[in-house]
């Protein structure tokens, strides 16, 4: 029996050393460095160290796109980190590979009726013998590291496990730097898009606060002192700012006129709108006599900014009579007006299309002689279009319910009923401005 002689056994166990460190400081390697581009000079040493091999060159694998890029290359000493794509049609080796799932052994490139494709140096001497591995992260090839050798056949199966076995820990490194990179994209999107929310939610609260600014500045305070009557009214706005407001407007011969409306939409626009609504109201109101000569004034007025805006206005306008005998109202979109009577609540029927609709518009008037005690209820319809968890609707018959069994003969009293109703109903969730005005007649 042949027995191995020991320098041989020596040869072997220094060769085995030199692959399992080789492997184990590959694997270290890929522990302990995030930048998969740093890797690569550390891989090529390594297998430098237990491969024949002249040249090396790795190259990442785009499926998506198919082609192969070429990360790293080192030969004759001599590394060189540009990459440079190759559609995977034209590089027909490393296609081989991929296709394969598995290493592929050349003995000599020679014989091949083409060169070696992957060289881009360029030598002196032609590449003869040929080896490379894929480098796979469990079935997917995430791209392909080759050697080569000036001399031929000089590869072996052994350095095939070897390849293989190193090009492994590559694979799972180059799909976790791929996983970080898809990562990272995603959260500087993230971040970009987050950054971008705050700047527009940054200029909404701007816009919010603005408009609430000017709302607040055109809204009276208090109610006015009327002859014969007393007003009282509540408004509440929504998150979102809305377009309703009122006005008070005292007139020469001792009346008053008064004004609830609704700009349509929210926000900036609609608070420029009523806000120049609020504006002209005072000296319109002061310039004509009757309430459908100031509706069709204003009208004239804003037609042409509300078209150019796309909105209305709507705007129920009142005019109380020196002494509060008597009542001329026109309504242009508001809900219907509501008088109390005798204790009997009932629509007062006027109506009429809003603002900006049509731009030369006129409106109907209806005149109310009036009575001590009797009461004129004039809302937005943030009040009836308030709903509840369920969707539903306030709705007019949930109003003239509050009216007819719960509201007292005070006008005060009045508004507490319907924004008790209101809260009872909605749980205080409002979705839309709500003003609601109570105009009651004390003495004549």
């Amino acid at each position: 029996m042949d027995r191995e002689h020991p320098a041989d056994l020596r040869a072997e166990l220094d060769r085995t050393r030199g692959e399992l460190e080789a492997i184990a400081a590959v694997g270290q390697a890929v522990r302990a460095t995030r930048d998969i581009d740093a890797l690569y000079p550390i891989i090529a040493a390594q297998l430098q160290r237990v491969l024949p091999l002249d040249a090396l060159f790795i190259s990442l694998f785009f499926a998506d796109r198919a082609i192969v890029r070429f990360v790293y290359q080192l030969d004759q000493g001599v590394a060189d980190t540009t990459p440079e794509d190759w559609p995977l049609a034209r590089a027909n080796l490393s296609r081989r590979v991929i296709e394969e799932r598995g290493v592929v052994r050349i003995a000599d490139l020679t014989l091949f009726r083409t060169k070696s494709n992957l060289t881009r140096f360029g030598s002196d001497r032609d590449t003869r013998a040929w080896m490379a591995a894929p480098m796979l992260a469990g079935d997917e090839v995430q791209g392909v590291i080759s050697v080569q050798s000036y001399d031929v056949d000089i590869y072996d199966e052994r350095h095939e496990r070897l390849l293989l076995l190193i090009a492994g820990q590559i694979g799972v490194a180059v799909e976790n730097a791929r996983l970080v990179g898809q990562l990272r994209g995603t959260i500087a999107e993230l971040a970009s898009d987050l950054t971008h929310e705050h700047e527009r939610q940054a200029r909404l609260q701007y816009e919010f606060n603005m408009a609430r600014r000017i709302q607040s500045e055109f809204l009276p305070t208090e109610s006015p002192s009327i002859a014969g009557a007393v007003l009282y009214y509540h408004t509440q706005a929504a998150t979102e700012v809305g377009g309703d407001f009122y006005q008070f407007v005292s007139l020469p011969d001792g009346g008053m006129a008064v004004a609830v409306g609704d700009v349509s939409g929210k926000g900036m626009p609609a608070a420029l709108i009523m806000a120049a609504v609020c504006s002209l109201l005072p000296t319109l109101a002061t310039l004509y006599r009757t309430p459908a000569a100031v509706l069709s004034a204003l009208n004239g007025q804003l037609y042409a900014r509300m078209r150019r805006n796309r909105m209305n206005v709507a705007i129920c306008y009142m005019l109380v009579a020196p002494g509060a005998g008597a009542m001329l109202l026109a309504n242009a979109g508001m809900p219907f007006p509501v008088r109390r009577r005798g204790g009997v609540w009932a629509d007062v029927e006027a109506g009429g299309l809003p603002l900006g609709v049509l731009p030369e518009a006129s409106f109907a008037e209806h005149r109310l002689d009036c009575a001590p005690s009797d009461q004129i209820l004039l809302y937005s319809d943030g009040l009836i279009e308030s709903r509840n968890a369920q969707g539903d609707l306030f709705s007019f018959d949930r109003l003239y319910h509050t009216l007819d069994d719960h509201a007292p003969n005070d006008a005060q009293l009045v508004i507490r009923a319907l924004r008790a109703a209101w809260r009872d109903f909605s749980g205080g969730n409002l979705d839309d401005d709500m003003t609601i005005l109570v105009v009651q007649i004390d003495d004549i």
